[in-house]
């Protein structure tokens, strides 16, 4: 990964599928439902995890870049 996030960028990450739809073996998640938030702090021994404002549900949340899958949307 290029780009270590950084207190106030916003992010997203999918917490939930509207539907899913299959073929005749396997399901796949359609629609993702995001939520989105803003950095407030970076932990000290690991970069890619944040503790986030969530805009949606006004909690905070510690979330993993690569083990929550989110994205940077705009950098702060």
């Amino acid at each position: 990964m290029a780009y270590k996030p950084k207190v106030g960028d916003m992010i997203r990450w999918i917490i939930d599928y509207k539907s899913f739809i299959s073929d005749e073996e396997l399901l796949y998640p359609h629609e993702p439902i995001y939520e989105y938030g803003i950095i407030i702090e970076i932990a000290n021994d690991d970069p890619y995890s944040v503790a986030v404002a969530c805009t949606n549900s006004g909690k905070i949340d510690i979330i993993h870049m690569i083990i929550d899958g989110f994205e940077v949307i705009s950098k702060g």
